[in-house]
C-alpha cells in the first residue's frame, strides 16, 4: 500500500516540478510578489484525508488478505493431501488445478484493486489539497506558492517562506468542515 502511494506521489511530484518551473520563470520576471513554498510530501502526509484514506485502504487490504490467506490454507491442505497419495485421481487433479488457477486470479484481482484504489485516493487527496492551497493563497494574498518535493525543484528558500505547517492546519480545518 505505501509503495503504491509513493509511486503515485512521484508522478504527482513530477507535475509539481513542472508547475514549479513555470512559477520560477514567472517570479524571475516580476518584482514585488508575495511568494511562499510548501513541502509537498509533508503537506500530503499531514493532511487528515490522506490518513483517513490510507486507513481505509489498509482495512480493505487486511480484510482481503485474510480471505486470500484462508484460500491459501485450503490450497496448501489440498497440496499436502495430493502429495500423500500414491496415485492422484484425475478428477482430484483437475479440481486442484482449477482451484490453483482461481487462487492466482483472485490474487491478481486483489493486487489490481489495491493499485486502483490507491490511485483513486491519491487523486482525491491532491484535488482537495490543490483546492485548499488555492483558497489559502487567495485569502493570504500570495502571488505564488511553490511546491518543494525534495527533487531539486526548489533548491533553497528562507525558512520564513515555508508555509507547510500553516497549510496542513488550514487544509485539515477546511476538510473538517470549519
Amino acid at each position: 500500500m505505501v509503495s503504491t502511494f509513493q509511486s503515485n506521489r512521484k508522478l504527482l511530484m513530477k507535475r509539481f516540478l513542472f508547475i514549479s518551473l513555470i512559477a520560477t520563470s514567472l517570479i524571475s520576471c516580476s518584482g514585488d510578489k508575495k511568494i511562499a513554498y510548501v513541502e509537498n510530501y509533508k503537506l500530503y502526509s499531514g493532511f487528515d484525508l490522506t490518513k483517513e484514506l490510507q486507513g481505509e485502504l489498509t482495512n480493505y487490504q487486511s480484510k482481503e488478505q485474510n480471505y486470500l490467506d484462508s484460500l491459501n490454507l485450503i490450497f496448501n491442505q489440498q497440496t499436502n493431501y495430493l502429495q500423500s497419495l500414491e496415485e492422484i485421481p484425475s478428477e482430484d487433479y483437475a479440481s486442484y488445478n482449477e482451484f490453483r488457477n482461481f487462487l492466482a486470479l483472485k490474487q491478481k484481482s486483489f493486487d489490481e484493486e489495491v493499485m486502483l484504489k490507491s490511485q483513486e485516493y491519491d487523486q482525491q487527496i491532491w484535488e482537495r489539497i490543490n483546492t485548499y492551497v488555492t483558497t489559502y493563497a487567495e485569502e493570504n494574498e500570495f502571488d505564488v506558492v511553490l511546491g518543494a518535493s525534495g527533487n531539486g525543484s526548489l533548491m533553497y528558500a528562507k525558512e520564513d517562506l515555508d508555509i507547510t505547517e500553516d497549510l496542513i492546519q488550514y487544509c485539515n480545518t477546511k476538510y473538517g468542515g470549519e
